[in-house]
């Protein structure tokens, strides 16, 4: 679904608007991003009685693919050095 077809079917931004109770800067925005939150198209779809389908997928997560997750973490200072004497401690036998 995109921005142009959502103001063709209700004549104009400001009618597709007051359709789906945004503000107008809402429309505006998702036009520069280029596409309309995955969310906001089900309400359209709703509204328009599913003349105007959404999307398969989330284009937000098109654009923007998550990364997959790793266990690592970062180490810091702090976590070296507890390391270090964690080392020292097992080697001396004791804390």
């Amino acid at each position: 679904m995109t921005i142009d077809e959502v103001i063709a079917w209700f004549g104009n931004l400001n009618q597709a608007c007051r359709a789906i109770d945004i503000a107008s800067q809402n429309m505006t925005k998702w036009k520069k991003q280029g596409y309309i939150p995955w969310k906001q198209q089900f309400k359209i779809a709703t509204v328009t009685e599913g003349e105007l389908m959404p999307d398969d997928e989330d284009p937000y997560l098109i654009r923007n693919p998550k990364k997959p997750k790793t266990n690592r973490r970062k180490r810091n200072a702090k976590d070296v050095e507890i390391s270090r004497i964690s080392t020292i401690s097992s080697e001396s036998g004791s804390l």
